[in-house]
């Protein structure tokens, strides 16, 4: 088949029926689109996402930190391949 013939099966064919609520569709994201173009809202979500962001990452570096502290006074760094005289860190060492 040629584009010439595919256009004009095309052009014969008819258009879908437009939805029964196409008209207050429109209007809920028009009214989206609005609310987010509202300079408050923006602000206060990214003041939301900075404070959820701080947040997560204090929560998880406090964690860390603890754990590095048990491992610590446990004494099992020797096993840590950053131990001084880790075998590891021995083999991988190359002058």
């Amino acid at each position: 088949m040629n584009l010439d013939q595919l256009l004009k099966e095309l052009a014969a064919q008819q258009p879908p029926a437009t939805p029964a609520d196409l008209r207050a569709e429109v209007w809920r994201l028009i009214a989206l689109v609005a609310l987010f173009g509202n300079w408050r809202v923006l602000s206060t979500g990214l003041a939301l996402a900075l404070v959820v962001g701080w947040s997560a990452g204090f929560l998880t570096a406090r964690e860390q930190d603890g754990a590095r502290q048990a491992r610590a006074a446990l004494h099992l760094d020797v096993f840590s391949p950053r131990a001084p005289g880790s075998p590891a860190k021995l083999i991988a060492y190359k002058p």
